[in-house]
């Protein structure tokens, strides 16, 4: 194989994994843009969540409330069936304590759905921001391959609109009379290591 061939097998190679590195940091980009989008999907849906949990606490209010008024009027209507004045005494007490849990009741139940609520709000603010970051780490990642391929890059010289594999110049002495042999390379002694021109 002459020297040309395996320049162009060494450029071919290098071009080829300078390609396959761009194509991962790509591959690495779009990922991470499609997680941050699942991501960006699961936050509306949790909006969504947040909405009905509030809507439907305002529906459950108003049925709690008639489910208390109709307790109360179903213990007056009791006292009354037996003959016993519900607003005095002991029966107005218990009517009390009948109110008094029906509106804890009510309370505890306004309480769980702000917490659930504000729960699906914060699980939507947090899935923007596990997108937000997505979406970072795949462009950190990609721009990582991207570099990891400058030593390849770096392996080419630009000349005259193509790329050429940096050549080792060596120059040709004579050690005596007709021997022809080599040194380093042009401007260094033997052993300096290459100097490229």
């Amino acid at each position: 194989m002459s020297f040309a061939g395996a320049n162009l097998g060494t450029n071919l190679l290098n071009i080829a994994n300078i390609a396959g590195q761009g194509l991962t940091a790509f591959g690495q980009v779009k990922q991470s843009q499609a997680e941050a989008s699942v991501n960006e999907f699961n936050s509306k849906v949790k909006q969504q969540e947040a909405f009905l949990i509030r809507e439907k606490a305002k529906i459950d209010l108003v049925v709690a409330r008639e489910a208390a008024r109709r307790d109360l009027g179903t213990a007056e209507a009791q006292f009354a069936g037996r003959g016993v004045r519900a607003l005095i005494g002991s029966p107005k007490d218990v009517l009390l304590q009948i109110a008094e849990a029906n509106e804890l009741d009510i309370l505890i139940g306004q309480f769980n759905s702000d917490v659930d609520e504000l729960n699906a709000l914060n699980e939507s603010k947090l899935q923007l921001l596990i997108a937000k970051d997505t979406r970072t780490a795949g462009f950190i990642s990609g721009a990582s391959t991207l570099l990891g391929a400058l030593p390849d890059f770096a392996k080419f010289k630009f000349t005259k609109g193509a790329f050429t594999k940096k050549k080792k110049t060596t120059k040709q002495v004579t050690k005596g009379p007709g021997s022809p042999g080599t040194i380093g390379p042009i401007g260094g002694s033997v052993g300096s290591g290459p100097i490229f021109a």
